[in-house]
């Protein structure tokens, strides 16, 4: 499998067909569709003139950034805020957003300790949730993003309903009222 560096976004695929021998990948793992009828293929089409270019180095699982308002919060490899809901509980480990909820906040997949760069390793495991798929904590607290962010950077999951923070390296619940 190969990514394209001119994809920079989540949903970006303008790699599709380019050079009519690349495509992405379909879920059973062949290649998808080519691009729909009336694709401008200037889109993607290769520049034959530019030199090519290296893939980005692959991001850390889960890592930090400096955000302006709350400081160092945890995002995924997307650059996607990463969110703590305070109606969940550490211990026992216990995710209370299920159904719709977990539509809107999905959960944080399993991330391996080693694709991780400055979040504490305390508490750092993989949940079992109630719907039977797997969830990623720090310091025991289950990991959510919000469909809501739209772009890397995005914090609009910030304080939504008194009950939604974005995460500290730590797993704190970064300005919850305490």
């Amino acid at each position: 499998m190969y990514r394209y560096a001119k994809d920079t976004k989540p949903g970006d695929a303008k790699g599709q067909g380019v050079g009519g021998v690349w495509y992405a990948a379909a879920p059973d793992g062949k290649k998808a569709s080519p691009p729909a009828a009336g694709t401008d293929p200037s889109e993607t089409a290769p520049d034959k003139t530019a030199p090519p270019e290296a893939a980005p180095a692959d991001p850390a699982g889960l890592s930090t950034r400096k955000d302006p308002k709350l400081g160092e919060i945890v995002v995924d490899r997307n650059g996607m805020t990463v969110y703590r809901f305070t109606k969940d509980s550490a211990w026992p480990i216990k995710s209370n957003c299920v159904g719709a909820c977990a539509e809107k906040w999905p959960a944080v997949a399993p991330v391996d300790k080693a694709d991780t760069k400055g979040i504490a390793k305390k508490g750092y495991m993989t949940y079992d949730r109630p719907d039977g798929g797997k969830q990623q904590t720090i310091d025991c607290w289950p990991l959510y993003t919000f469909a809501g962010d739209k772009k890397p950077g995005d914090t609009n999951g910030q304080g939504v309903g008194g009950t939604w923070y974005a995460v500290s390296p730590e797993g704190k619940a970064v300005g919850a009222p305490r």
